[in-house]
């Protein structure tokens, strides 16, 4: 799974990974901005694993904001975590919390029971924070 939190809503996004790479960065850039899109600037944080440090994504987000205003877009920033600081990354406890009630002694029947158990987590964190 890849995931990303809004900071100041509380909201997560994510969707299903079968691999954790630059692609699925780029994706997720690209889906956090046309959630946000009515936003100025939008910051990615996290730590150092080479999916989040790649030239390719580098690229993206450079091309991405050279175009954000005519297209009417938010910029795109990066904010990386020090190296060994994983316990910055606020993410980290939202995945604690799911794996916490979700999946561990869990016993879903498919692959497709836990993704939607996921999915009912998050929707209902969502919207437990959006009230």
């Amino acid at each position: 799974m890849t995931a990303a939190l809004e900071l100041s809503s509380n909201q997560v996004t994510h969707f299903y990974s079968t691999s954790k790479n630059t692609a699925e960065m780029l994706r997720m850039m690209d889906l956090l901005v046309e959630r946000y899109r009515d936003r100025r600037r939008i910051y990615l944080s996290w730590d150092a694993a080479s999916w989040h440090i790649s030239k390719k994504l580098r690229q993206r987000i450079d091309e991405h904001n050279a175009v954000a205003a005519i297209d009417n877009r938010p910029l795109v920033e990066t904010a990386p975590l020090p190296a060994s600081a994983q316990f910055l990354n606020v993410i980290e406890s939202v995945f604690s919390g799911m794996a916490r009630a979700i999946i561990h002694n869990s016993n879903y029947p498919s692959l497709d029971g836990a993704k939607a158990a996921i999915d009912r987590y998050f929707a209902d964190r969502n919207l437990q924070f959006q009230r």
